[in-house]
């Protein structure tokens, strides 16, 4: 078990985040400071606020577009045709994980577990495919938008447990990746909710093939909508 002073990414990999961010941080404690040591205030506001930087360069713009999408059909059959395409493509393209995403990093920083990482990266690459995959599907006039940002969140949880498989070698860029996990996260689940009130919308039932995906859908919309503790 490592322990808090053994954490993952001492040595940062050369051109990563990690080491760039270094960089950075020496060019503005010379510049700013001279011979001056800053205050541990300084040297956390400073993190903070260029961590921050890098992780708004990142979501400067989506990878998919409204232009990527392939538009056909309305009503309630098309609903459930598109249910059972995307249904199909996940099933098809995701990385068959036997845990969560976050317990595979939990068990590379707790463990120094190389196969969590390893299993991390294969997780990062599902979401990837599975997003490129679905970006294909046609979708109905009334879940075209929300099929859209469905896919863009897909292929950002694909980024963001990327970016923690990489902590060994690149920790800042692991640092990104806590952060983005759990706001593509959030973005998945509203992405879900609003399919679920185009399906709702249209009496939208399926019993077969792209039954899950419906359900995936509404269990999104009941965690949404439920009342705060």
């Amino acid at each position: 078990k490592k322990s808090d002073t053994d954490f993952p990414g001492t040595a940062a990999a050369p051109s990563s985040l990690t080491e760039r961010f270094s960089q950075k941080f020496l060019a503005q404690y010379i510049s700013t400071r001279g011979t001056a040591p800053p205050t541990e205030e300084e040297m956390l506001n400073f993190i903070k606020d260029a961590v921050a930087d890098l992780q708004a360069s990142r979501d400067a713009s989506p990878e998919f577009s409204g232009r990527d999408v392939t538009v056909s059909g309305s009503g309630r059959d098309a609903l459930v045709s598109y249910a059972a395409a995307v249904e199909a493509a996940m099933i098809g393209n995701a990385y068959a994980a036997d845990k969560p995403d976050l317990d595979y990093f939990a068990l590379a920083i707790q463990n120094n577990d190389a196969d969590s990482l390893a299993k991390l990266e294969k997780v990062s690459e599902g979401y990837r495919r599975v997003a490129r995959a679905l970006i294909k599907v046609r979708a109905p006039e009334e879940a075209a938008a929300a099929h859209l940002a469905f896919v863009n969140a897909l292929f950002n949880m694909g980024l963001a447990t990327g970016d923690l498989a990489a902590v060994e070698g690149d920790p800042i860029r692991a640092l990104l990746g806590i952060g983005g996990y759990q706001q593509y996260e959030g973005d998945l689940a509203r992405a879900y909710q609003a399919l679920n009130a185009v399906f709702v919308a249209e009496g939208v039932t399926v019993t077969g093939q792209g039954s899950a995906f419906v359900e995936a859908a509404a269990g999104a919309n009941r965690i949404l909508t439920q009342p705060a503790p």
